[in-house]
């Protein structure tokens, strides 16, 4: 089993009614959230109290059952759940900057689809070649230190495309795709083993599926939350035309910035503490 623990052929299904509240949770969260969008904010907003609602229930089940789905006492780990913040945050910041940049560069940029393809293209090989690097280099450095980096360089990248107007060349906005990447590349092994280097043996299953969950989650919001607030930008400037397009995207790629900025902040947190004397 993962982590090195015996597999106990033996051991209870995890409870049922929890995947029940999980699933309708989530259901009703994103829902609530896409609705926002619509002509309909009142019930959108009343789906989201009631996820509230369905996910204090999940979360008190949680601490009922003997085979909990999230394993709340993972949080009691100061390292663990400031890895699981990181990954949430990152995790919003990664899925909406993949929602976001193409649709920039179709939309505010008018480049063919085809031209968007040729854009992000690099930026994947990029991402490929990191990734094994950043692994390697993950066991030789500090992990928070290479989780900042990583942060720092993906909240760079959306910076300097908050800067990219119709009169930049293409090239530019494929090294600042390919930047972003890199910076990607170097998070995804150190977010990994930071988590898992958290927690005992018997623990490292459950930890590893609690923080791809809360990354995935976070994506998830993430492209909801970012479809959200440029809806909302779009018809502030739309009067605006299309110099109100691209302004509308540059103020979604600084609040890109931010969410990963945050990140960085709390994969800095992530540094050991010396012990006490």
């Amino acid at each position: 089993a993962p982590g090195g623990a015996p597999v106990d052929r033996h051991a209870r299904p995890p409870d049922r009614f929890s995947l029940l509240l999980l699933t309708a949770t989530l259901g009703v969260l994103l829902n609530g959230l896409a609705t926002l969008q619509g002509s309909q904010p009142a019930w959108g907003v009343a789906q989201l109290v009631l996820a509230l609602g369905l996910g204090a229930a999940f979360l008190r089940r949680q601490r009922q059952v003997s085979a909990p789905l999230l394993h709340l006492v993972l949080f009691a780990n100061p390292m663990y759940r400031r890895a699981a913040l990181v990954a949430g945050i990152y995790g919003a910041g990664l899925f909406g900057s993949t929602y976001l940049l193409p649709l920039f560069m179709l939309e505010a940029l008018h480049l063919k689809a085809s031209a968007v393809g040729s854009v992000l293209m690099p930026a994947g090989f990029a991402l490929a070649i990191t990734i094994p690097l950043a692994g390697r280099l993950a066991d030789r450095a500090p992990l928070y230190r290479t989780l900042t980096i990583g942060l720092l360089v993906m909240t760079s990248s959306f910076a300097v495309m908050a800067g990219v107007g119709s009169a930049t060349a293409v090239a530019w906005v494929t090294l600042w795709a390919v930047m972003g990447r890199i910076g990607l590349g170097c998070v995804i092994p150190s977010l990994s083993l930071s988590s898992m280097r958290a927690l005992d043996g018997p623990r490292i299953a459950a930890g590893a599926g609690t923080t791809n969950f809360i990354r995935q989650l976070g994506g998830a919001i993430g492209v909801n939350g970012v479809g959200i607030v440029l809806e909302g930008r779009l018809h502030a400037h739309a009067a605006l035309g299309a110099a109100g397009t691209l302004r509308a995207f540059h103020e979604v790629f600084i609040l890109m910035a931010a969410i990963t900025a945050a990140a960085a902040v709390a994969a800095w947190q992530m540094k050991p503490r010396p012990s006490p004397a």
